[in-house]
């Protein structure tokens, strides 16, 4: 169960990042910063390396927490582990800016959280492994809290290696490619 904890809390904790946008947009405060030098890929970075922060220390939290409490081995690299969960960080950040980039309120925003929130809690084998109905395979496997959540599991579980996550990392690095690159052309100041 922890990978799978530690992957919900990576995606709830960072599908929010886009919220902040829609609300400094809002109160104004990005119409401010926007007659500043500073560019949106600076301004998101920055938000992005704040929203990392805090995830990773909720993931060590929970990690330390199934250590110390139930025993939870790492059979794994710890280094394998790190780039999953920073490759999962980003993946949902990004996520999290495209709908920020295009949506212009915080309701509409957590709606539409939530609407690809759920779903992918479901399907994206959190809690356990899942075999889909033939119909939902490419969606659960399009979803990014599949693969890392299959690649959590890869490494803490199993022990795995490149030869495994590869697939998952590649995923992961799709989604955040796609999604960052079309939030920076949709962005806007105000």
């Amino acid at each position: 169960l922890t990978p799978g904890m530690v992957g919900m809390t990576i995606m709830f904790t960072n599908l929010f990042g886009g919220l902040l946008l829609v609300l400094w947009r809002e109160q104004g405060i990005l119409k401010r910063l926007g007659v500043t030098p500073l560019r949106p890929g600076v301004l998101i970075a920055s938000q992005a390396v704040s929203f990392a922060a805090v995830s990773l220390a909720q993931v060590a939290i929970i990690l330390l927490m199934g250590r110390f409490l139930f025993g939870v081995q790492i059979h794994g690299s710890y280094a394998w582990l790190a780039i999953t969960i920073f490759l999962g960080i980003f993946a949902m950040l990004a996520i999290s800016y495209l709908i920020g980039s295009f949506l212009r309120t915080p309701n509409a925003v957590n709606a539409v959280i939530n609407l690809i929130a759920f779903p992918m809690m479901f399907l994206g084998r959190s809690y356990f492994p899942m075999d889909p109905p033939a119909a939902l395979n490419p969606l659960v496997q399009a979803i990014p809290l599949t693969h890392l959540n299959d690649a959590l599991r890869e490494i803490v579980n199993h022990g795995d290696g490149l030869g495994e996550l590869w697939v998952s990392w590649l995923v992961l690095a799709g989604w955040i490619v796609a999604t960052y690159f079309v939030s920076m052309r949709l962005f806007r100041w105000q």
